[in-house]
């Protein structure tokens, strides 16, 4: 009587333990979301001659420039033809420092915000309408074009456009 007694308490807590695992493993897992949750403004690098296709701009470094320090670099790479940079959501102004062969200047971008509910299970982001975006050494200031002000993290939907000579 006392052994059965006790196999039924440790098959009882091996269920509870069993279960407990696998409320813990799926209660972790939250693939609901499939919304894309940052807001990023795409960049896309032209050459004013041949406006049709985006180039690959050459070796180049961006910081964030956050309270007139520059922040960890974002970008440190050579040749790509489109970027990504983060909009500061807790500001209507976002800096960038670059450097390159064909430039050395702070590009400022000129934003309102807007936080937006996605769902439950993604919550909330912020999105971002362009207002300008120029840069401050005025070295390019015909050479920027917005074509698309809304950012609200869309897939392959380009913001802005520079073109160099």
């Amino acid at each position: 009587m006392k052994l059965k007694h006790v196999f039924s308490h440790i098959s009882a807590k091996v269920a509870m333990l069993v279960t407990l695992c696998v409320f813990s493993f799926s209660s972790c897992e939250n693939n609901a979301c499939k919304e894309p949750m940052s807001s990023m403004m795409k960049i896309s690098f032209y050459q004013r001659q041949k406006p049709q296709g985006a180039i690959s701009f050459p070796q180049f470094t961006i910081n964030p420039v956050k309270n007139g320090k520059l922040l960890a670099a974002i970008y440190d790479t050579i040749g790509l033809s489109a970027i990504e940079l983060p909009l500061d959501p807790s500001d209507t102004i976002s800096r960038f420092f670059i450097v390159s062969e064909v430039v050395r200047d702070t590009l400022v971008v000129y934003h309102n915000n807007t936080d937006e509910f996605v769902s439950a299970e993604c919550g909330a982001r912020t999105t971002s309408r362009l207002d300008s975006v120029f840069f401050w050494g005025g070295h390019f200031e015909d050479s920027i074009s917005i074509v698309n002000p809304k950012v609200n993290g869309a897939f392959n939907v380009q913001n802005v456009k520079i073109y160099f000579d």
